[in-house]
């Protein structure tokens, strides 16, 4: 049981959730009646390869490659950050990541057909990396958690907006969060506390400006 949670603890990090998210919508068929401003499923593939390619390097790509420069600089203990107080320098890295993602997406989209989620989906991970940093002076919250928080209220608020979907997406989708927290709970990494605090700021957070302001 060690090994299997270890193991999703790597399959589904922190900054990987948000591509899987995108493969979902792009990918599961959906159908907005009101508004073809909302759907992801139908752009074509070039958009989707582009959009998904830009993403990977700003989500993962570039953060992952900034925290081996961290480990070899004994800045942080391990990728995994399993020390508060060293979690200040990666956190902040990842709200400039995400922060120039959604600046890039704001300035080539903002005028165009896309759905505005594309952009709003970078921004609402700036703000709960933001919020995180915060927390984190406090508590020890678990980034797992927060990006699974992230996965599903992107889903939400996506779907939310839809005539149309596979309804067994959102089901599933809470089980893997379910899954996920689990096997952090499991490999003692973090309390329910910590668990809560990441998983509803990084919800929260996304569903709130990809549904609201979208």
């Amino acid at each position: 049981m060690n090994k299997i949670s270890q193991i999703i603890s790597w399959v589904f990090l922190p900054f990987s959730m948000p591509i899987y998210a995108l493969l979902i919508a792009f990918y599961i068929e959906s159908y907005s009646f009101k508004s073809f401003n909302y759907n992801l499923w139908i752009l074509n593939e070039e958009a989707k390869s582009a959009l998904l390619s830009i993403f990977f390097v700003f989500t993962v790509i570039a953060p992952g490659l900034s925290y081996i420069a961290l480990r070899k600089q004994n800045i942080i203990s391990s990728i995994e950050m399993d020390e508060r107080k060293e979690r200040f320098i990666p956190i902040s890295i990842m709200f400039l990541y995400c922060f120039a993602l959604f600046i890039l997406m704001f300035l080539k989209l903002n005028s165009s057909e896309f759905p505005k989620i594309i952009y709003l989906f970078p921004l609402s991970g700036a703000i709960s990396a933001l919020l995180i940093l915060c927390i984190n002076n406090f508590i020890k919250i678990s980034l797992h958690a927060c990006g699974s928080g992230i996965f599903l209220g992107f889903l939400l608020a996506y779907f939310g907006h839809l005539s149309f979907y596979n309804f067994y997406i959102i089901p599933l989708s809470i089980i893997l969060c379910g899954i996920i927290l689990s096997a952090r709970f499991y490999l003692q990494k973090h309390n329910i506390i910590e668990l809560a605090s990441g998983f509803f700021t990084g919800g929260l957070t996304t569903f709130f400006f990809c549904y609201f302001l979208n």
